[in-house]
């Protein structure tokens, strides 16, 4: 099928849907892929899992072959969109380029046989390790963020986000410590849209807490809790575009960021390696390529992982 219309069915299915619960659940299943495959547009990530919800590692023949395995024969290729810039005259005779999208095609690694995968994991399995905890606060200060930890905040929050500025309150596990700091530093991430003042407040935190999400996934860390996204079908499909294209370019640069402070990741031989599988770059409709974002609602006392006693402020008034 061609990769614009099964785009378009899938969106136009879930603007259409009148089950608020079955969209939610559906987008956290998206969610999970995004966790995956963080590199891709959101676009080529609903892509993707359409036509293999089971896929985990996906990456080009080239580059398969590359790492030693190969794909068996008679395996039908994932479709994406892939950008090709190409060059345009204008009516006044200057050159420009222009991206324009063909379909290319990825196989996962179910579809692949040959040499094993060398994954290095350089935290620890379980918990929220010291070495990713480590990793996260030098990301957030090499972001230009100072951080800084207090014994209180008001109205019960855990974290604040104030603007160049992130307050947690002192004392907590690293698990609970690691998901205040991606959540809060998603929502540094989103005051730098140019229409962060415009956005409604749900909606602000729906996107963060969703690329929080995919951030703690795509290191391990579990997620617990039931999120609800009601907000993102609020909005029509262009509002619900741009929304998916902000938690993807959130959730990508925390999680690059979190991994370029690691000498031991650089490295992995992985297709899911920035450097090491294709950049599907920029999609129709919104869609931005480049690589991985997002979280459920924090509410709520006692509740474990990404969900944070007290609603976190967006404001800083401490």
């Amino acid at each position: 099928m061609n990769p614009y219309k099964m785009l378009d069915e899938y969106l136009d299915r879930l603007a259409k849907a009148t089950d608020e619960v079955a969209r939610s659940v559906e987008f956290q299943r998206y969610l999970d892929k995004l966790a995956l495959f963080h590199h891709y547009s959101w676009g080529n990530v609903i892509l993707i899992s359409i036509q293999r919800p089971d896929a985990t590692h996906v990456a080009s023949i080239r580059t398969w072959n590359r790492l030693g395995r190969r794909v068996r024969k008679g395996e039908k290729g994932i479709a994406i969109l892939v950008p090709v810039v190409v060059k345009k005259e204008t009516e006044e005779g200057e050159v420009e380029e222009v991206v324009r999208f063909k379909t290319g095609y990825v196989f996962d690694i179910s579809q692949t046989e040959g040499e094993p995968l060398n994954h290095l994991q350089w935290w620890s399995d379980g918990g929220a390790p010291s070495e990713l905890l480590r990793a996260i606060r030098a990301a957030i200060a090499a972001d230009g963020i100072k951080l800084g930890e207090v014994d209180a905040l008001p109205k019960g929050a855990l974290g604040v986000s104030c603007g160049g500025l992130i307050k947690i309150v002192r004392g907590g596990s690293p698990l609970r410590t690691a998901s205040i700091l991606i959540h809060e530093w998603a929502h540094e991430l989103q005051r730098r849209a140019p229409d962060w003042n415009e956005m409604p407040r749900d909606q602000k935190e729906v996107e963060v807490e969703a690329a929080a999400y995919v951030v703690l996934r795509h290191f391990g860390l579990e997620a617990a809790g039931a999120a609800t996204y009601i907000a993102l079908w609020r909005r029509d499909r262009d509002a619900l575009m741009r929304s998916l294209d902000r938690i993807r370019s959130f959730a990508a640069q925390m999680i690059e960021a979190v991994e370029k402070q690691s000498e031991a990741c650089k490295p992995q031989a992985s297709p899911l390696h920035p450097a090491q599988r294709p950049r599907p770059g920029a999609s129709p409709g919104g869609m931005t390529g480049g690589a991985v974002l997002t979280a459920p609602r924090h509410s709520g006392r006692g509740a474990a992982a990404i969900m944070l006693p007290g609603h976190p402020q967006e404001v800083c008034d401490g």
